[in-house]
């Protein structure tokens, strides 16, 4: 390591010092962007992206230790600069890797100067703690070479990266709508201000002082504090955003309903008519056919009377799709205990809570298929509980919520339960779910207005 120094000074001259600086902060700012886009999209060309990032990674080296060089002796100027050209540093080199938007891409680059703050301040510290100002040496250890210097130096500073690791590791949802990306812009930029500023700062007390020990413990908690608001923000985000698709599925939902609605009371129409050509024909049939016909006008006629009509073609349409799938259902239901819900609400509730149902009753042999539907009230609380049999297999997303199998709601994992939710907690409600002897029981608990 001494002698690769010494050849960068035999060869660069004064101009070794900066390009040295830049080219490890340049290696601390990759590995913290590797972590940070852990969970990101590349993009599809990325194989072709890869000589452009290495010729942008060496000409911004050269180019920011030309402007460092330039700039020595300036003070805090330098280190505003230094830290100005770090973000757009990572902000480009994202824009070539990444497939991601403009806010994805600032809230990002926060997080790296974020993560090399934290490292960087808790290192200094380190270091004070073994009577080292930070200034004069990089190493705890006295009485060593330089390559073990810098070897020390990196392996504690991987390892301190490394304990980000599992604050990035769930996947970022896009932000969509306008105003959240808004938030997104003016959030990276405030954060970014406060932490530049603070580390310009800081800078100015680096050193064995208590004052210094101070600033280095505000700048840690500053880095820590802009992560968990990145955190906080990126949790609403995604509840926003699955709240929009829910809206959009309730939407679709009421359109449904509003078919089936006009479908069922057009079958009514065509069984009434149907019962009089029977009686019309019961002379000229035999018996035994005629006991067919009546069959089959019964089966479609099994209309429920719960005492509420919204919840009697709910059961109804799900009733019918059991008879074609070889299920056996049943249902014991008080109209009253949902007569305080909106139509769309009531048929996205009950439709997505047994089509999930019947969806588990069909990988089982069609001896054991069975649902049931119970719609009750105690004491005040109203109870909606759906059992099904199923094959003692439940699968969950990471929020262990219950998913669907089916290959054609791949992205839409758990926002069928999502919508469950959100709907359970629009009327003060929530949902509970229990499996016992092969048998996978959902119960809505809802109060009573």
């Amino acid at each position: 390591m001494g002698d690769l120094i010494l050849w960068l000074y035999s060869v660069f001259g004064d101009y070794s010092t900066p390009l040295i600086i830049q080219f490890f902060s340049i290696i601390e700012s990759l590995i913290i962007s590797f972590i940070v886009f852990s969970r990101k999209t590349y993009r599809k060309n990325f194989k072709l992206t890869i000589p452009l990032t290495i010729i942008y990674i060496i000409a911004y080296i050269f180019l920011s230790a030309l402007i460092r060089y330039a700039m020595a002796g300036t003070g805090a100027w330098l280190q505003i600069v230094a830290l100005f050209m770090s973000c757009i540093f990572v902000f480009l080199f994202e824009f070539i890797l990444i497939d991601t938007s403009l806010e994805g891409k600032l809230l990002d680059t926060v997080s790296v100067l974020a993560i090399c703050t934290i490292v960087g301040r808790l290192y200094s510290l380190l270091l004070n703690a073994f009577g080292v100002d930070e200034k004069t040496g990089i190493s705890f250890i006295k009485d060593v070479s330089m390559g073990l210097e810098y070897l020390i130096y990196w392996l504690i500073h991987i390892a301190m990266y490394a304990c980000f690791i599992p604050f990035f590791r769930k996947k970022r949802r896009p932000v969509s709508s306008k105003r959240m990306r808004l938030y997104a812009i003016i959030l990276s930029a405030v954060m970014m201000l406060i932490l530049e500023l603070t580390i310009t700062f800081a800078r100015n007390y680096d050193g064995l002082s208590p004052l210094s020990y101070i600033n280095k413990v505000l700048c840690i908690l500053l880095g820590f504090a802009i992560l968990f608001i990145q955190r906080y923000f990126y949790y609403h985000n995604n509840k926003y955003e699955e709240q929009l698709v829910v809206n959009e599925m309730m939407k679709e939902e009421e359109a449904q309903f509003e078919d089936l609605r006009s479908s069922i009371s057009v079958i009514n129409a065509k069984l009434h008519d149907l019962k009089h050509q029977i009686e019309d024909f019961q002379d000229r049939i035999t018996s035994e056919e005629l006991e067919k016909f009546k069959a089959a006008a019964e089966t479609y006629d099994s209309m429920f009377d719960t005492g509420n009509r919204v919840l009697d073609i709910i059961l109804y349409e799900k009733k019918m799709i059991c008879m074609d799938r070889s299920i056996a259902f049943s249902s014991l239901a008080d109209g009253a205990v949902v007569a305080h819900m909106d139509n769309t609400s009531l048929y996205s509730l009950l439709s997505n809570a047994i089509s999930n149902a019947i969806e588990a009753s069909l990988k089982i042999e069609e001896k054991d298929r069975f649902i049931g539907v119970n719609i009750y009230q105690k004491l005040g609380i109203g109870y909606i509980e759906i059992s099904n049999r199923f094959d003692g297999v439940i699968n969950k997303d990471k929020n262990g919520r219950p998913i669907t199998s089916k290959k054609d709601e791949t992205m839409m994992h758990g926002l069928g339960y999502t919508s469950m939710t959100f709907i359970a907690q629009k009327y003060n409600g929530y949902i509970i779910t229990s499996n016992t002897d092969s048998v996978y029981t959902l119960k809505i608990v809802l109060p009573l207005p």
